[in-house]
């Protein structure tokens, strides 16, 4: 994608119209309220359940579609983590 021109990309959406501004400002303010938790546990908030929910609506998925995304997501961030502590251990 780097090194897309702009005719490659004319057919990906760059900005999405929620139609939920409300409801976006609403989990703003309250993430912004608390402090950031570690990545995966950050996943199983309420917030983050409900962006994933705007967006996934917006973007027409199906439930088991939805399901397969955050279980994707979740393992590769359990990947990434066993990856740098082993690099960091052979250090």
């Amino acid at each position: 994608m780097l090194k897309s021109e702009a005719v490659d990309l004319k057919d990906l959406p760059v900005y999405m119209e929620f139609q939920k501004t409300k409801e976006i400002k609403e989990i703003l303010q309250r993430i912004s309220k608390r402090q950031a938790l570690v990545t995966i546990d950050e996943i199983e908030t309420d917030e983050h359940k409900q962006i994933d929910q705007i967006v996934f609506d917006y973007l027409g998925m199906l439930d088991y579609e939805r399901k397969n995304i955050v279980l994707t997501l979740k393992q590769k961030i359990i990947e990434r983590e066993k990856k740098a502590s082993t690099q960091s251990a052979l250090r």
